[in-house]
């Protein structure tokens, strides 16, 4: 089964604490990177039908403000929609193009590397903050939570501090 994981970025060390976050202000833009395992273990029954399913819930949750990012990750991360295509994108048709997209895709058969692909998600939306109106940034995680993957690279992180969420 998998598990959507929202994981909010601020600038402290490194650390995982369990929580549910609290809803936005009405009216506050949100930019979301979601980060959807792409790896070997997803290939098993159901898994990725269950990913696609979760992403296009959230897809479908955004506001017209809100700012989404969609990104698959193995061993290597993979742009699959940018927040640019989704600023430029009809506000109704959002949705449809970036879950489009990642319904193209299936599972490799390249290992888990979770670690980078957070530091690749948290890059993502610190490049996009020049200028933006997003009042809150976060990482939303769906994966099977594979046993094998890799977080070594966090521990060089000392700049990003990690709050999470269950869903």
């Amino acid at each position: 089964q998998t598990c959507a994981l929202p994981i909010s970025l601020g600038f402290a060390r490194p650390f995982l604490k369990d929580r549910i976050a609290p809803p936005d202000p009405e009216g506050s833009a949100v930019r979301t990177v979601i980060l959807v395992d792409a790896s070997a273990s997803m290939r098993r029954p159901d898994l990725w039908k269950d990913a696609v399913s979760r992403v296009s819930l959230l897809l479908n949750e955004a506001r017209p403000l809100d700012e989404v990012a969609l990104l698959t990750f193995s061993r290597e991360v993979r742009g699959v929609f940018r927040f640019d295509e989704w600023k430029s994108a009809q506000v109704d048709q959002r949705a449809s193009l970036a879950i489009g997209r990642l319904k193209d895709l299936e599972p490799d058969w390249a290992s888990t590397q979770l670690g980078a692909a957070l530091v690749r998600a948290a890059e993502t939306l610190a490049e996009a903050d020049s200028g933006a109106a997003a009042t809150r940034r976060r990482i939303v995680l769906i994966s099977d939570f594979e046993e094998g993957a890799r977080l070594e690279i966090l521990q060089d992180r000392k700049s990003t501090r990690l709050n999470s969420s269950h869903t």
